[in-house]
């Protein structure tokens, strides 16, 4: 089994880069030392993990090959496995949508699910009658991808509770100093519904207002995975839906902190933290050259993906379904 557990990108608030950051760090944890990674876009509503890594596909386009059998939308996943009309293995089976997002970095081996957005999951979503078959489905994507990154809509909903429930995942906050409070409740409170909590990615932070903030964290007793400052490129880059990880920047070496504090399950110190602001090159480097399987590379921030690539690759990625048939999920430890 993967040492790492499934992540699941959480805020309760809209318009706290929550979306963002999980595209940069995946983006990086794929490329950094060619792990394979899945991003799962549970954002049924709004669809932004789909607009920021395929960018250029369109619905009409995930419908077609839908109906062809190629690949799933999350919406589509869920509802079938609700209904029984879709067993986990034939699931396991199509999920083969490459991630080509607009970025410096040479993404090689980053995976999509697709949302088609605009969807609301409500009453008609049982949990209880999902949670095992995608507990099923979750354990055995972890024996195939080396990270596997939920993301989701913005406020507590049905799908954020199936997945918080879901064995071998666990819960990475993105706060903003505006809703700090709120956060720490939810997060108190999924704890106590016995969630794993991972950590928290501290995002859009002016250096002169942030001790009151740690006070708050550390109070919490949640580590601080990352600190993302405030930067108009990184608002400038989400807007454009493309990715700053690997443009040299400090919010780019920021991101990568984050992407290695997340799969190496570690946190920053209080002296990390300051230089954060000014040289997170510092402290990426501090944390990479502990690591002992990452494969530094040089980055060049004029190569680039290209949106006129395929979006698909030819056939089935995956020779692993035999995995899935005898798959045994096993409990929280």
């Amino acid at each position: 089994m993967n040492k790492n557990n499934s992540l699941i990108f959480s805020s309760e608030k809209g318009g706290a880069g929550k979306t963002a950051i999980l595209g940069n760090v995946a983006a990086f944890t794929s490329y950094r030392d060619d792990s394979t990674v899945l991003v799962v876009d549970g954002d049924v509503t709004n669809q932004s993990t789909t607009k920021q890594l395929l960018p250029s596909l369109k619905n009409d386009k995930i419908n077609e090959l839908e109906q062809k059998g190629m690949f799933l939308s999350t919406e589509k996943l869920l509802m079938g496995l609700f209904d029984e009309t879709l067993s986990a293995e034939s699931a396991f089976s199509r999920l083969s949508q490459k991630a080509i997002p607009r970025s410096s970095l040479p993404v090689q081996s980053l995976f999509v699910l697709p949302s088609k957005g605009r969807t609301r999951f409500g009453h008609n979503l049982n949990p209880n009658a999902i949670l095992e078959p995608m507990n099923k489905l979750n354990g055995a994507l972890l024996d195939v991808f080396d990270h596997l990154f939920y993301d989701t809509e913005a406020t507590s909903n049905v799908l954020k509770e199936i997945l918080v429930a879901m064995d071998s995942t666990e819960l990475v906050s993105i706060v903003t100093p505006e809703n700090l409070d709120v956060e720490m409740d939810m997060l108190a409170k999924y704890e106590n519904d016995s969630a794993i909590v991972r950590g928290i990615i501290l995002n859009n932070v002016f250096e002169e207002n942030i001790s009151e903030q740690l006070t708050k964290i550390y109070d919490s007793g949640f580590p601080l995975i990352s600190l993302i400052p405030f930067d108009m490129q990184m608002i400038l880059a989400t807007h454009r839906r493309a990715l700053v990880v690997g443009d040299g920047s400090n919010v780019d070496y920021a991101l990568r902190v984050a992407s290695l504090n997340l799969t190496q399950q570690r946190k920053l110190d209080e002296k990390q933290i300051k230089a954060m602001f000014s040289n997170a090159e510092s402290v990426y480097d501090t944390f990479a050259s502990s690591t002992l399987e990452l494969k530094r590379k040089q980055i060049t921030s004029n190569s680039s993906n290209g949106d006129e690539k395929k979006t698909t690759l030819p056939g089935n990625p995956f020779s692993f379904i035999s995995k899935l048939m005898n798959t045994k999920v096993s409990g929280r430890t």
